[in-house]
């Protein structure tokens, strides 16, 4: 089975064996309302079965500048282990007896938040040194970036990148997209926070 390979900043910072898990992410994100320019994460496992396992494996805030380099390949050594939910969290166990907020409290309360910079723009570069730049429009508030690995299809993930505006919040959808296409086992693809 592959392995999903992370870097930031060309330090490796989670490499992950994906036998017996059914789904892998990794997800570099920001806003126009949050003061750290974005964020990485790294999440998956396996949600089938008598015996499901969600993990965390990384989270944390991404400078402008920084660069995330993913790698599909079929070996390499396994670094990090992952966490549950619980054992990051162990406090969230005690606040489940209320109920999450509804999408259209979410959406409300992200719409009521102050804007802390104007814009973003975020560079991506896919194998043969393709670029795609994501430069965000007038009613955009904030941009995603994901490689996202299944059991269904081993030997490759997908890539997207796009931005997202209140009223694409509201109907649930992801907005504008500037990139979709497939990461293939041996290759890399590199995520920039620019500005």
């Amino acid at each position: 089975m592959p392995f999903v390979r992370v870097a930031v900043d060309r330090d490796v910072v989670v490499s992950i064996d994906t036998e017996g898990r059914e789904h892998l992410a990794v997800l570099v994100g920001g806003s126009r309302v949050n003061n750290d320019a974005g964020h990485i994460s790294v999440i998956g496992g396996r949600y089938s079965g008598d015996d499901p396992d969600q993990r965390i494996w990384l989270k944390q805030p991404l400078l402008v500048g920084q660069v995330v380099r993913v790698e599909l390949l079929w070996e390499a050594d396994a670094i990090g282990e992952g966490k549950t939910s619980e054992q990051l969290y162990p406090q969230l166990s005690a606040d489940r007896a209320s109920p999450p907020l509804s999408r259209a409290e979410m959406a409300s309360q992200f719409e009521s938040m102050p804007l802390v910079r104007h814009s973003f723009s975020v560079r991506v570069t896919t194998k043969d040194q393709r670029v795609a730049t994501l430069h965000s429009q007038v009613e955009e508030i904030g941009f995603g970036f994901g490689v996202t690995w299944d059991d269904i299809h081993q030997g490759e993930a997908s890539i997207t990148l796009w931005a997202y505006s209140h009223e694409s919040i509201h109907r649930n959808a992801r907005g504008r997209y500037v990139l979709n296409e497939k990461l293939l086992l041996g290759e890399e693809v590199l995520c920039e926070i620019v500005a």
